[in-house]
């Protein structure tokens, strides 16, 4: 498709979705090369909860404040469940 290639909204997710592979696979390189062990993995899994907390304060400001439409904090909202649910999923 000619037009999405002109697309900044699919050039965005184009190099969103490049991140999180190149992060996807740095993630598990490290772990098959066992170089994270519990205790690591249990910081990390902690720092993102904290981060899940502070994403959604703001989101909670952002709606407070009306900075942004309901849908668009919604699915921001979703984005940040769907993020802390694979992190808790990985702790059982």
């Amino acid at each position: 498709f000619v037009e999405a290639e002109n697309n900044k909204f699919v050039n965005f997710l184009r190099v969103e979705l490049q991140n999180n592979v190149t992060a996807v696979t740095e993630r598990l390189e490290s772990l098959g090369e066992g170089n994270v062990g519990v205790p690591e993995l249990e910081c990390y899994h902690m720092i993102l909860k904290q981060i899940y907390r502070v994403q959604r304060t703001e989101l909670y400001r952002i709606r407070k404040e009306r900075l942004f439409s309901d849908a668009s904090i919604r699915k921001q909202e979703i984005q940040v469940d769907l993020a802390e649910a694979k992190v808790t999923a990985h702790r059982h």
